[in-house]
Order: C-alpha cells, then structure tokens, then sequence
C-alpha cells in the first residue's frame, strides 16, 4: 500500500529537464541514433543548432523571442546559449553540449522556483531537477538527476538529495 501523502508530495513536485542524446557507442554527447533514421542526430537538436548559430555571429549577439516570429522557444535557447557562451567556451575537456545542458539545467530550476513562487506562494513544493539522456533506441531512457530540494512556505530552500539517494538504495538494494 502506497503511504497516502506520496500522492500530495508528488501533486507539488516540480520537474522539467533538458534533455541530450550519447551516441550509440557512448563516444560523443550530443548526438542519438533514432529509430527510422539512418545516422545519428543532434539531441538536443535545438541546443545544438543555437550553439553553432552563436558561434557564427561576428558580434555579441542579442537575440529577442520577438526576433523569431513563431518559435519563442528557439529564441529562448538561443538566449541561454549567448549567455553561457563564455562558460561554454571556457571549459577545457568537457563536452559542450553538456556544458550547455548543465546550464540549462541551472536556468529551469531558477525559472521553476520563480513560477512556484509566483503560482504557490507561502506553500511547500519539491523540486527534482536534472538531464534527460536520450541514448540508442534499444536502450532505456536514462535521467541524471542534479537536484532534489525543498522549498518551504518562507522560500527557503533544503536539499534533499541525501534523502532521495537513501531512497533509491532501498529500490535497488532492499529493505535491510
């Protein structure tokens, strides 16, 4: 029998993740092998298409939602993409499509707490935050999970990642 406050809990759980794909032999971030499709992709298509679009500008790009009449989302990530550019740029062995995911990651959670601050004020939420990666499609869809908090009615925030992982354990390994 379930406990009867997981279903409450859960009802003010927020979660919204940026997703990449791993290549079907693990080797490079940011492209997935899809079904019907000959060759592997971009995943996510659009970070990876904002990112070779800012590198192509030849100044400091601002780019509006306004300047890209209906696709406010593709001007969305392009926002991000300028903004974390310099981080981007600035990391030396690591992928940048999953730096560019890890800040992405960072600018839902900001996002998420203001809107639950705006849509539940003085009400207790969870936040579950993290990365989607989407690998070979005979495999599972995996999720890397950055963040597990609390956010109490006063808005302040306590991590619960200890807790979840103690959870999991428990799944996976047993009741001991």
């Amino acid at each position: 029998m379930r406990n009867p406050g997981t279903r409450a809990a859960f009802e003010k759980c927020a979660a919204a993740p940026p997703h990449v794909g791993v290549s079907s032999d693990g080797a490079r971030i940011g492209a997935v092998a899809r079904e019907g499709q000959a060759k592997e992709s971009g995943a996510c298509g659009a970070c990876v298409g904002a990112l070779a679009w800012a590198r192509q500008q030849t100044c400091q790009p601002c780019v509006q939602p306004a300047d890209e009449p209906g696709d406010y989302q593709m001007a969305c990530v392009k926002q991000a993409v300028v903004r974390h550019l310099p981080a981007i740029d600035s990391t030396e062995g690591k992928d940048e499509v999953a730096v560019l995911c890890d800040k992405l990651c960072d600018d839902i959670r900001d996002g998420l707490l203001q809107a639950i601050d705006k849509a539940c004020p003085g009400q207790p939420a969870y936040m579950l935050g993290g990365i989607q990666i989407n690998g070979p499609t005979e495999g599972p869809e995996l999720l890397a999970i950055r963040h597990f908090e609390l956010r109490a009615p006063d808005g302040t925030l306590t991590d619960k990642m200890a807790a979840l992982e103690r959870a999991l354990d428990l799944q996976v390994n047993g009741f001991n």
